[in-house]
């Protein structure tokens, strides 16, 4: 099972591209994905990212939800 959190970052190099195309929202990308038989597709949701790990624990079964 692998959880994937996209942070981009905020390097001080990127001052000079948010200047030129604005800053970003803040929304950033993530999915947890199991290779293992099973799986079933769900519908695109937001979360914060203090919840991620609570989510992949839940979904991996060490944590009811």
């Amino acid at each position: 099972m692998l959880c994937w959190y996209g942070d981009r970052g905020s390097c001080t190099h990127y001052a000079s591209v948010y200047a030129a195309l604005g800053t970003p929202c803040g929304d950033v990308d993530y999915f947890i994905w199991n290779s293992t038989g099973g799986q079933t597709k769900t519908p695109h949701r937001d979360a914060a990212i203090h919840d991620l790990a609570r989510e992949w624990m839940c979904f991996s079964g060490l944590m009811g939800k």
